[in-house]
């Protein structure tokens, strides 16, 4: 049992070490209280003679000392109020006996608690020996007969306190609770323990940083928005009051945060871009508003924002009441610039808020192409009236046969920029928006596509150009003819509309040609030219071939062997007609022969009436 002084109640408990936390030994001067006025200045000797000094202890209710924690007696009495004439003596005589200087509000306090106590019974403490290096600690009770001596002594010093000085009374002895020489001693001293800071209000971070460099334990809160920077927050509260004495190993300390209070930021008339690196800069979160602006220097007139296209082709419509645009959905680019904020610059706003954002939509009108051609038509939309560009979307037509061009890409921009503009997607006079895409309809030009079967075609390594190559160039077509030797083969046909840089086909294969009838010298040319290497023998001219004129040699045939002999002297031959020729057994008649002439030889290939 227990009968505590502090608040007067008597306290059951079960005795023993670590077996209640009811009753805790108090510091009647807190250890933490003496450090701050004066005991920092103490060698450890004093200190452990100060922790251990049976008048600074008392067993007392355990809630009671953790409110009490280390105030002094301007901030905390015994709310027993018959027992703070004793408090306040204590408190007296351990300052005098260790010399520990007392603020003014205390001072105050126990001026105020002494002086009612000449009316109120109280109990005398009589002041033990101090403790010398070789002295140990034994109470020292008095005798009856000094008893009035000791009453009469201590009211002197009182009344010496009352007028500013120490007053250091004679005190009966209380009970040994705590006693331990040396360093061992010292181990009761509280300077572990630390005053919680009051960080309500502060930055989060910075309360935080207050707290763990106490080396408190901390649980730091949640933000209620986790995009934006923890020091837009500020402590709302702590669970551990400010001022109460812990031990930091024991200790948690709980956090909530709130957004802060910050000066919303003047934003209007910066890039949507630098106006949300300014708002996040500031806490805040921007909005898009689904009211827009039109610029103050739009090149075209309200007919331009009014036609009926308009809002497909920009995305936006114009209210002429109010001479602004509304859409909802659109998102600005980052280079739009702010015409407008729903949050008046400068004013207090909770952090973590929406900032309403009006913003300037950037339009222009489409140019028309002086000339009419693509190039004028492309130079127009790269600087518009407005100072901005327009993107370009070319779409070819090819009027002959639309499917020509399916996937075909456009010639160089050289070659193309004098092809003719049909039309333009928005309309010339229409409204844009500066950036967007405008879609133009050109004409594809067309040429004949020339005749390119049997021209001579062997491809070389690097390119270089032949007959049929020439020919396709001269068009202004791409070439890609397969084979070598003649061609046989060619799409499109001779004559066909062909859109003009596009590519067409040709099949080149190894022609036998008609070398009879010509000397050495020419066969060989016309072999080379068919790409065959010509092997002849005899002299005069040729009168027979290895390979027959007009058949298709494999490619692994190079050469054609060929006879020439000196011609026979005989009558001239002459055939009215291929009749007359078949009649006489003369032909077919080969180039070269009696009777042959080119008005029998329709296909003109050295061969008459085959």
């Amino acid at each position: 049992m227990l009968r505590d002084d502090y608040s007067g109640t008597v306290i059951s408990f079960p005795q023993g070490q670590d077996t209640s936390e009811e009753v805790q030994i108090d510091h009647v001067i807190p250890l933490a209280w003496a450090w701050r006025n004066g005991a920092a200045e103490w060698t450890d000797l004093t200190r452990t003679e100060f922790a251990n000094d049976p008048l600074n202890l008392r067993a007392v209710d355990g809630p009671t000392n953790m409110v009490k924690s280390d105030l002094g007696p301007g901030d905390w009495l015994p709310s027993n109020a018959a027992f703070r004439c004793d408090y306040a003596i204590l408190w007296v005589d351990i300052l005098g006996e260790y010399g520990l200087s007392i603020p003014p509000a205390d001072k105050r306090q126990l001026i105020a608690v002494l002086t009612s106590c000449y009316t109120m019974p109280h109990r005398h403490y009589l002041r033990r020996p101090r403790l010398g290096d070789n002295e140990d600690m034994r109470l020292r009770l008095p005798d009856r007969a000094k008893w009035s001596a000791v009453q009469s002594s201590a009211l002197a010093q009182w009344a010496r306190f009352r007028h500013g000085k120490l007053f250091i009374p004679v005190l009966v002895a209380v009970p040994l609770l705590a006693l331990s020489g040396g360093v061992g001693g010292y181990a009761a001293w509280d300077s572990t323990r630390v005053n919680i800071p009051d960080v309500v209000g502060a930055p989060w971070p910075e309360g935080i940083a207050a707290l763990e460099g106490l080396a408190l334990e901390v649980d730091e809160g949640t933000a209620s928005d986790d995009t934006i920077s923890s020091s837009c927050f500020v402590v709302s509260t702590q669970s551990v009051s400010a001022g109460t004495r812990v031990v930091p190993d024991e200790t948690i300390v709980a956090l909530d945060v709130k957004p802060d209070q910050r000066p919303v930021p003047d934003v209007v008339g910066m890039s949507v871009a630098e106006a949300r690196e300014a708002l996040e800069a500031s806490c805040f979160h921007d909005e898009v508003l689904a009211t827009w602006c039109v610029p103050d220097d739009f090149s075209g007139d309200e007919t331009a924002l009014t036609r009926d296209e308009f809002a497909d082709e920009t995305g936006f419509t114009y209210s002429a009441a109010t001479g602004l645009l509304r859409d909802a959905d659109k998102e600005p680019g980052d280079d739009w610039i702010v015409c407008y904020q729903a949050q008046k610059a400068s004013m207090p706003f909770r952090a973590s808020s929406l900032v309403g954002l009006a913003i300037t939509v950037p339009l222009t009108v489409v140019p028309e192409a002086a000339g009419g051609g693509l190039g004028q038509a492309l130079a127009a939309l790269e600087n518009t009236a407005d100072a901005c560009e327009l993107n370009s979307k070319v779409v070819p037509v090819f009027k002959p046969d639309p499917a020509a061009i399916q996937g075909e890409s456009l010639p160089s921009s050289l070659e193309a920029s004098a092809w003719k503009v049909l039309t333009m997607q928005p309309a010339v006079g229409h409204s844009a928006l500066c950036g967007s895409t405008v879609t133009i309809g050109v004409e594809w030009p067309s040429t004949a596509m020339p005749q390119l079967i049997g021209l001579h075609h062997v491809p070389e390594t690097p390119p270089t150009a032949t007959p049929a190559t020439a020919a396709l160039e001269g068009a202004r077509l791409d070439a890609a003819c397969s084979g070598r030797g003649t061609v046989t083969a060619q799409a499109p046909s001779a004559g066909s509309p062909v859109p003009v840089g596009t590519e067409v086909t040709c099949v080149a294969e190894l022609l036998v040609p008609n070398i009879v009838g010509l000397d050495p010298i020419a066969a060989n040319a016309v072999l080379a030219a068919a790409g065959f290497a010509g092997l002849g023998t005899g002299s005069g001219v040729v009168v027979s071939q290895s390979l027959i004129a007009g058949t298709i040699a494999s490619s692994a045939t190079q050469s054609v062997s060929f006879y020439s002999e000196q011609p026979r002297v005989s009558a001239p031959a002459y055939y009215d007609n291929c009749t007359a020729a078949r009649n006489a057994g003369a032909a077919p008649l080969y180039r070269g022969d009696p009777g042959y002439r080119s008005g029998l030889d329709r296909d003109k290939d050295g061969i008459a009436c085959e």
